[in-house]
């Protein structure tokens, strides 16, 4: 694990619930990101790109983030990842961006569909956290990206 590694505090059953609500919207939530990716100047990084795959490889990424926490494995198949996007000409600003447009509308569905306030604030606290610890670590895979201190 890289230095940015934090055993992770989040239950399974909270992690399980997060999902349960974000995965319910999911294919929604993508085809929106898509869509907007595919109408703007950036049309370009999907050129020749199967959008369905991509779909359904976001799906299994996002669902294998929320209910498991990261180990070693995962740590190795996001530095691939990321090499990539990289490799497709998307910039760290982009990765970044769409990492916020996702969780945004990530934070949208649990604000929905979640079972009052007290449940809400738990959910997003940990999709803060899974998200953030994700963007960190993506960022850290490539080298030149990562915060020192």
């Amino acid at each position: 694990m890289d230095m940015f590694f934090v055993p992770d505090p989040i239950s399974t059953a909270t992690r399980d619930r997060l999902w349960a609500l974000v995965g319910e919207d999911i294919e929604g939530i993508l085809a929106d990101f898509y869509d907007r990716l595919e109408n703007s100047g950036h049309k370009l990084l999907l050129d020749r790109a199967d959008v369905e795959l991509l779909k359904h490889k976001q799906i299994n990424h996002w669902r294998k983030l929320f209910c498991h926490p990261l180990d070693e494995e995962y740590a190795r198949r996001l530095e691939q990842m990321h090499a990539r996007h990289l490799g497709i000409g998307l910039s760290i600003g982009q990765y970044v961006t769409a990492y916020l447009h996702l969780k945004d509308a990530f934070q949208q569905a649990v604000l929905r569909q979640a079972a009052g306030a007290g449940e809400a604030v738990t959910l997003l606290l940990a999709l803060n956290r899974i998200v953030s610890d994700d963007i960190v670590r993506a960022l850290a895979a490539d080298g030149s990206a990562a915060p020192s201190g």
